[in-house]
């Protein structure tokens, strides 16, 4: 059944009188076990051989999206919001992608994404990827457990004082949410960005500091946010492990 899927739908005629469409895989991996922007060794292993170049951010939402419609049926937008990826955000085939996809034999990508759901399909203990969106739905780092951090970072001696502020801890918890959900930063909740005191002008530049701040964390562009990198990535591994364990709400 699985193999006579089509590229872009995957779904069968319930018997019901709605006619709704249903998904055709009824076993294996579940839509959680999807993460939003795909593992990366996901990616090295099934899809890295079609050099996406630029277009490897929306073919890893692409992918991630087909997946979990595979699963639940559906049009593309349920599954994108099931993700979390938002409505302003293009995750279809755009047309460069498109013509990306096609340098390549026809159904490649299809074939990739079912030998990727096989695999899924014999995970011993996937990652519950929806459980740790929703836990970390209202989370955020304190402005004590930010000092706390800070105060762990060696002094930089020869660069830059780097920004230590409001903008700089979103700009962390940014990263710490797309560690353990293996998503994209900018999907991140922003619980702190109306605390007291701001005002509209004030909250424009937001979202251009917050970028700058995950992005210097990502790419570990100094020895500082090297450093900064590691004590975040180790809070993010403690929170995953909480989350994982703990006791899921009735």
């Amino acid at each position: 059944m699985l193999a006579a899927e089509p590229s872009i739908r995957a779904f069968r005629r319930n018997g019901g009188a709605s006619g709704l469409r249903a998904p055709t895989r009824t076993a294996g991996y579940q839509p959680e076990h999807i993460a939003a922007a795909l593992e990366h060794d996901q990616l090295e292993r099934h899809l890295a051989v079609f050099g996406w170049g630029t277009y490897i951010r929306a073919a890893r939402r692409l992918a991630a999206v087909k997946l979990v419609q595979w699963r639940i049926g559906g049009a593309q937008a349920e599954a994108a919001s099931y993700l979390g990826i938002t409505q302003a955000c293009k995750f279809a085939i755009s047309r460069a992608l498109n013509r990306q996809l096609a340098s390549h034999p026809p159904d490649r990508f299809t074939t990739a994404l079912r030998a990727l759901a096989r695999e899924l399909d014999d995970a011993p203990s996937p990652v519950d990827y929806r459980r740790r969106r929703i836990a970390l739905d209202n989370w955020s780092l304190s402005p004590r457990e930010w000092q706390e951090i800070l105060r762990a970072l060696p002094r930089p001696r020869f660069e830059r004082n780097p920004r230590l502020d409001d903008y700089a801890r979103q700009g962390a918890m940014a990263f710490v949410w797309a560690h353990i959900t293996q998503g994209e930063p900018r999907f991140a909740r922003r619980p702190i960005v109306l605390s007291h005191g701001q005002t509209k002008s004030d909250r424009h530049p937001w979202p251009t500091k917050c970028n700058n701040m995950w992005f210097h964390i990502g790419a570990a562009s100094t020895s500082h946010y090297a450093a900064l990198r590691t004590l975040l990535i180790e809070v993010g591994d403690d929170l995953a492990r909480k989350i994982d364990t703990s006791r899921p709400e009735r």
